[in-house]
């Protein structure tokens, strides 16, 4: 049991670590279709993350819990930081919206003379 409970913590850490990169290459593609199919694969990857999170972390498996410490403490960190990188991609998106705001607006404001 410990055993799978090994395999389930890394492919954790292995998801996230795909997240992350993910999430921190976001703003760089331009390929509209790249995209698309990146948003399917981003959602399936936290779908399957989510499911071995619950999985993984349940009362009969709580025993292996001290014996992958280790492991454990990288995925708290890459959760971290899966944290970190979605805050500052909600600022760079708030960001933008505001500037795409203020130019429709003076785009609007210079029809009107």
């Amino acid at each position: 049991m410990s055993e799978s409970f090994y395999q389930q913590l890394n492919q954790i850490i292995t998801l996230s670590e795909k997240i992350l990169l993910w999430l921190s290459n976001e703003f760089e593609q331009t390929n509209n279709d790249e995209e698309e199919l990146n948003a399917e694969e981003l959602l399936a990857w936290n779908l399957e993350r989510d499911k071995l999170i619950k999985l993984t972390f349940n009362e009969e498996q709580s025993e292996n819990y001290s014996e992958h410490l280790t492991l454990i403490n990288q995925m708290v960190a890459l959760d971290n930081q899966l944290t970190e990188q979605a805050a500052k991609n909600k600022l760079v998106l708030k960001t933008s919206l505001l500037k795409m705001k203020k130019n429709q607006k003076a785009a609007s404001t210079y029809k009107k003379y």
